[in-house]
């Protein structure tokens, strides 16, 4: 009768390992041999990344953050590994970029407690920054002088609605009468 467990050359990350007979034994009169190919291989695990879906307003820089700014599927690395960062890039980044969609690239993943050539992953491109388009506030303008008919020095009250510009916030109007503020 055989007693004790076969072993393996340790390691965790894609490679071949060798088995070994560690406490394998068959009794004192025989003698154990592993032959041929005793080997088995890790293989790389599949892990697919995509960017989140961005916005942000025409005429902007956009900065993307690769530390945040992703997901993985499966959501829960092997033996509580994680991706650190993921670059993360889009034409539609830039001050300059007209309204519309445009496709974010996730690649080069690192960092974290995950090896990158433990994985076979796949970067998925169809995330969307959205650029929206510049918004021209309407203003409405009224006095306190009835009749519109302004004497010099009388003092007149204004009163300023603007209509509220997605993404903008704090903005000052500067109104001038004669050219003066």
């Amino acid at each position: 009768a055989t007693t004790g467990v076969l072993g393996r050359v340790a390691g965790e990350n894609v490679n071949t390992y060798a088995y070994t007979l560690n406490t394998l034994s068959a009794g004192s009169n025989y003698s154990l041999v592993l032959s041929g190919s005793a080997t088995f291989g890790i293989s790389p695990a599949s892990l697919t990344i995509a960017a989140t879906n961005q916005s942000k307003c025409q005429g902007q820089n956009f900065t993307f953050d690769g530390a945040t700014m992703f997901s993985t599927s499966p959501s829960s690395l092997p033996n509580g590994e994680n991706v650190g960062s993921v670059t993360l890039t889009s034409s539609g980044a830039n001050s300059g970029a007209l309204a519309g969609s445009y496709n974010i690239i996730p690649s080069a993943a690192t960092g974290g407690s995950f090896l990158a050539s433990n994985y076979a992953i796949s970067y998925i491109t169809t995330s969307a920054l959205t650029v929206n388009p510049l918004q021209t506030p309407t203003v409405t303008l009224t006095s306190s002088d009835v009749d519109g008919i302004f004497a010099y020095g009388t003092p007149v009250t204004f009163t300023a609605i603007a209509s509220s510009v997605v993404g903008n916030t704090g903005i000052v109007y500067d109104f001038k009468v004669n050219g003066v503020s």
